[in-house]
């Protein structure tokens, strides 16, 4: 189950690299266990990669997503990097920056958060 910890949990949204979380009467917690959902896309295999955009469209339109922000970052959900940069490159073209595995992305550079998740 330790590659349940390289996805974005679908059921609370916890980050990849952090634990699962339930609700209280208080906020959330973390809890020891993994939902059903991230433990099972982590048996097919599945892990999370975050793909990030250029400043340049800070100023210019990006040519395949006029929403790009590249203050944030769009989670793609693959069984490898090959297959993540190839779900990269069908939706935006080669017009992106950084694809880096989300144990290793460091969110706090991306204010904006996610953006957008792509299966």
């Amino acid at each position: 189950m330790e590659l349940a910890l390289n996805l974005t949990c679908p059921a609370c949204h916890a980050p990849a690299g952090k634990p699962c979380t339930q609700p209280t009467d208080r906020g959330r917690v973390s809890v020891s266990w993994f939902h059903h959902a991230r433990a099972d896309a982590a048996e097919r295999g599945m892990q999370d990669f975050m793909l990030t955009f250029g400043v340049q469209y800070n100023e210019e339109r990006h040519p395949r997503w006029p929403e790009c922000n590249p203050k944030g970052w769009v989670r793609i959900t693959a069984p490898d990097y090959e297959q993540a940069r190839t779900i990269a490159t069908e939706r935006f073209g080669l017009d992106w920056s950084v694809l880096t595995p989300a144990w290793r992305f460091e969110r706090r550079y991306f204010p904006a958060g996610e953006l957008m998740a792509l299966p």
